[in-house]
């Protein structure tokens, strides 16, 4: 959460989409937001898997659907829902409380192909991106910006 004269980071390593509400992250972030805060989010890396085994994958993409789990440690029963859903969430609560939401893109991993960094025009960023479109927020492609850096400094060491 950014505010002017006093911006904050409530980032949480290791957490995805989904546990950044289940963990109870997120509430903590609505309850303080103010109208005129800038919200940037930033989500996707920790997002893989199955839901199945993985307590932090969602399922992958924009849409409603969802799927009941449980943790085999905890025998907590969860339903989960899309990447998309969980940043339209955000995005929807922070707009509800005057907020302005920016979604940005997951940054690329580092795997190589052809001495480019890898693309995947399918992933996580094509989910941000239009979350952000469909929810009414801001997008900002890092993985465009952070690619092309990332391929210069290979070729110039």
């Amino acid at each position: 959460m950014i505010r002017p004269k006093s911006p904050s980071s409530t980032a949480r390593g290791g957490r995805s989409s989904r546990t950044y509400l289940t963990e109870g992250l997120w509430e903590a972030v609505r309850a303080d937001l103010k109208a005129g805060d800038f919200v940037l989010m930033q989500f996707g890396h920790n997002d893989g898997g199955s839901p199945a085994t993985s307590y932090r994958a969602s399922l992958k993409g924009n849409g409603e659907e969802t799927r009941t789990v449980t943790d085999p440690k905890t025998s907590k029963t969860e339903t989960v829902h899309s990447y998309g859903w969980y940043l339209r969430r955000y995005i929807a609560d922070a707009r509800a409380k005057g907020a302005s939401p920016i979604v940005l893109s997951p940054v690329p991993r580092n795997i190589w192909k052809d001495g480019k960094v890898a693309r995947n025009a399918n992933d996580f960023g094509k989910c941000a991106s239009e979350a952000a479109r469909t929810g009414g927020a801001a997008f900002v492609d890092l993985k465009k910006s952070s690619r092309t850096n990332m391929t210069h400094l290979a070729r110039t060491g």
